[in-house]
């Protein structure tokens, strides 16, 4: 008996030691198609004034500090789900978002209080995972689901998905998956590894209606399929613990659903009229299901739908419309707080799956421009929708409100959901590689790390992006063996690197990353230098037109259709340098009759911004003085907001003047961003 018990332990401890190799085996291979790999929260630190904006962020009043909410949110309180109705889901959803945004900044601050009281939700929800193996954590009660599901399919589109409140439950954990998930990394606690691993093996996989199947996928079935959105979390969860077995129920859930997204992105079919968050969450999937799988359909098919958004709906200020549906590309076109969010997180899935440094560029574009208009300094209000042009005195009838700055909008998304651009742009300014570290955003910061078990510090000095100029400094005892990637970015024409004195060449930089392999350790000094140039770009507005014609506008949450006719609008022309875009402040009582000259000259003015600075426009490091002339364009007698005129106009030296740029950042309230052009 004692022999057949040994032998028994024996075979028990072989087969934990075979899982434990395939479960390696999975997250290495994960690994070796993760180009730049996320570092837990809190490794790299803000220094200067990025370090400032968080403590704006966090303060008592700020919006990443709401311990009200944070007390009493409903996956704390696991609140059961009213039935039937959409007015369920939002709860969870919004206050999700707030939950992965202060995670991430408590963590990146070091801040107790916070992590404690965000701690707290995390230890409720595996308390109440503990006695619910079927993985539904964000209730206390076990009927819920059938309630979700007993909504009525009556063949109107618009009703199944209110009415079918499982789907928004689904999305609602998917962001709320990400801030558990950023937990785990920081703590390294695998009692948070209990909720997730029981939530992704019960995750549904519902595939695509058979009565779709072979048709273009249009937007509204986008909006309906937002719960797919846990198949980003599902995969980091796998990367971290290598689980065979939901390795291959992920797999099983993206060839389910390839019939929609992936035939469609990969045939070149588009949904033109789709809502914001809703296709940011989505076009990325595939991306991510390659890192999974490899297969390189998956990326094309995203590299695909990611470049049908950059090439028609993108907005000066570095993210696409989304007046909540994606329009195209028009100066009064409103673009909403959460998608700035979105496309950033999306935009990393997309760094990481292409090791490409042309998503830097646009992450860190999004950032210095919208995001920073999105919010005030003192991080205590925000905009629900902000556009390129937004003149005193001018209205958008009923939809005023929504471009102006207040504590909170209805519904309360982006509120919650802007607490996640600081920590997710800092915490991913440095990532590991599979050989070594990436620098990825130049800002002033400390990252600390171990590298081949030893431990590695780099600090970066910088006044990016109000000049090009970095410093790189290594104070690591110990000499480390390892390779360092540093972006270049794509407007930069003739970047210059140093190394300990020693110039670098930097002729070949394959997708855009140049890569410095040394022995790094303390007293090692790079040096970089990108020369910013100031330009004058060009376009036409491109805006998609309805059945008579006329340019296609949709608010809320209405019956969407798919368009497919985009049409070429006036002639504009903004200012950019770097990864800056510039605009003209106005406030009340200014003149907006200003047209920009296609090749005037323009004057820059640097300074050097202050250790401890905000953008509260009391010190702008940098501005631009443009050649402009003046025109009368906004002239419309009801005050209604002025669209560009669809013509240009010529050069008149009596009619030309001089204004003073800032970054668009610090505009404000009231801006021009999208002049009318003087050939």
């Amino acid at each position: 008996m004692r022999l057949i018990c040994c032998f028994y332990l024996f075979l028990l401890q072989f087969s934990f030691v075979l899982l434990a190799e395939n479960s390696a085996e999975i997250s290495n291979d994960i690994d070796s198609r993760n180009k730049f790999i996320p570092l837990p929260m809190g490794m790299v630190q803000p220094e200067g004034w990025l370090r400032e904006e968080g403590i704006s962020a966090i303060s008592e009043n700020g919006l990443s500090a709401d311990i009200k909410q944070l007390s009493n949110n409903v996956w704390l309180t696991g609140s059961e789900i009213k039935n039937g109705g959409a007015c369920g889901w939002w709860p969870y959803e919004q206050q999700a978002y707030l939950l992965d945004g202060v995670t991430r900044t408590a963590f990146m601050m070091h801040n107790e209080k916070l992590l404690n009281l965000v701690g707290k939700t995390y230890d409720a929800v595996v308390k109440r995972s503990e006695n619910n193996p079927a993985g539904y954590f964000f209730c206390k009660g076990g009927g819920y689901l059938e309630d979700w599901q007993a909504g009525t399919d009556n063949g109107d589109d618009n009703k199944r998905w209110f009415e079918t409140g499982y789907e928004g439950m689904y999305w609602a954990t998917a962001v709320f998956t990400r801030g558990l998930i950023a937990e785990y990394m920081s703590t390294k606690d695998k009692k948070y590894l209990i909720p997730l691993m029981a939530y992704f093996r019960h995750y549904y996989n519902k595939g695509r209606d058979k009565n779709r199947v072979g048709s273009v996928i249009t937007g509204y079935e986008l909006y309906e399929n937002r719960g797919l959105a846990s198949l980003g979390p599902m995969v980091e969860c796998i990367r971290l613990t290598g689980d065979e077995s939901l390795y291959k129920r992920a797999i099983e859930i993206f060839k389910n659903n390839e019939d929609g997204m992936l035939r469609n992105y990969l045939e070149s079919n588009y949904t033109t009229v789709c809502h914001g968050v809703t296709l940011n969450e989505l076009i990325k999937l595939y991306a991510i299901g390659y890192i999974l799988t490899g297969e390189k359909n998956y990326l094309k098919a995203s590299l695909n739908a990611y470049n049908f958004v950059r090439n028609n709906h993108i907005q000066p200020h570095g993210v696409h419309s989304a007046q909540e549906f994606l329009l195209g590309r028009d100066s009064l076109l409103g673009t909403e707080t959460c998608d700035i969010a979105d496309y950033i997180w999306s935009s990393l899935w997309m760094l990481r799956a292409t090791g490409n440094a042309k998503f830097a560029d646009i992450i860190e574009r999004v950032f210095y421009n919208a995001a920073h208009i999105a919010v005030t300094p003192d991080y205590t209000k925000h905009v629900y929708f902000q556009s390129p042009n937004q003149i005193p005195s001018m209205s958008r009838g009923g939809m005023d409100k929504m471009f102006a700055y207040a504590t909170k909008h209805s519904p309360i998304c982006c509120t919650r959901n802007l607490t996640r651009i600081l920590p997710n742009f800092i915490g991913h300014a440095v990532m590991r590689t599979s050989e070594g570290v990436g620098v990825i955003f130049y800002i002033p910061s400390k990252t600390t790390l171990r590298i081949n078990g030893k431990p590695v510090t780099i600090y970066v000095e910088t006044d990016y992006p109000f000049n090009g100029n970095s410093k790189i400094t290594f104070r690591n005892e110990k000499q480390v063996v390892f390779s360092l990637k540093l972006r270049i970015p794509e407007w930069c024409l003739k970047p210059r690197i140093t190394v300990n004195g020693t110039l670098f060449n930097v002729e070949k930089a394959p997708n855009g990353f140049i890569t410095l392999d040394k022995t790094w350790g303390k007293g090692d000094v790079i040096k970089i230098n990108f020369p910013m140039t100031p330009k004058i770009v060009k376009g036409y507005e491109w805006r998609l037109i309805d059945d008579k014609g006329k340019p296609a506008l949709f608010h809320g949450h209405g019956k969407q259709v798919d368009l497919k006719r985009f049409k070429r609008g006036a002639p504009y022309a903004y200012v950019v340098r770097g990864p800056l875009t510039f605009a003209l402040p106005l406030k009340s009582g200014d003149d907006a009759n200003i047209a920009l000259l296609l090749n005037g000259k323009l004057k820059i003015n640097v300074s050097k911004p202050p250790y401890k600075w905000s953008w509260d426009g009391k010190h702008i490091p940098v501005s631009i003085d443009v050649e402009a002339q003046k025109e009368v364009w906004v002239t419309d007698e009801n005050r209604r907001m002025p669209s560009l005129p669809l013509t240009t106009y010529k050069y008149d030296i009596a009619k030309r003047c001089i204004v003073k740029l800032v970054p668009y950042g610090w505009s404000g309230k009231y801006r021009l961003t999208m002049f009318p052009v003087v050939e």
